[in-house]
């Protein structure tokens, strides 16, 4: 029983890793777009990394279901990691005893430490 939970707890590390690891690599091609430097092989390259990040990134939000206990609010846009983590990290916590501020500690966390510190898309470096 004990093997099995840390088998599960290893491939959610590893998931977890590996969508953090292409998603430093889109941010990356992100910025040499935005210089106007990804042409011709590096392009489709990019392209394939897409193809590969945006499934796996879903995988993850859709997992994490666990770790938050809350499925992903799809009707409100929340296909990516990302935008979960906006809503937490915005989020104002009305009941502190629930998960509420669980959530948002997470959500800190992960965009301050993870997303915030690699991100491109915006002007100031915040991903979020």
């Amino acid at each position: 029983m004990i093997q099995e939970i840390a088998r599960y707890i290893f491939w959610f590390i590893a998931l977890c890793w590996l969508t953090w690891v292409c998603f430093c690599a889109v941010m990356a091609l992100q910025k040499v777009r935005a210089d106007g430097n990804l042409k011709g092989l590096a392009k489709w390259f990019g392209y394939v990394l897409l193809i590969i990040f945006v499934p796996l990134d879903f995988f993850l939000n859709l997992v994490a279901t666990v770790l938050f206990i809350e499925f992903p609010r799809y009707r409100s846009g929340e296909w990516l990691v990302t935008a979960r983590m906006k809503r937490y990290y915005n989020q104002v916590v009305t009941n502190p005893d629930c998960f509420e501020k669980w959530r948002k500690i997470a959500g800190k966390f992960i965009t301050e430490e993870l997303l915030n510190n690699v991100s491109t898309s915006v002007g100031d470096g915040n991903h979020v």
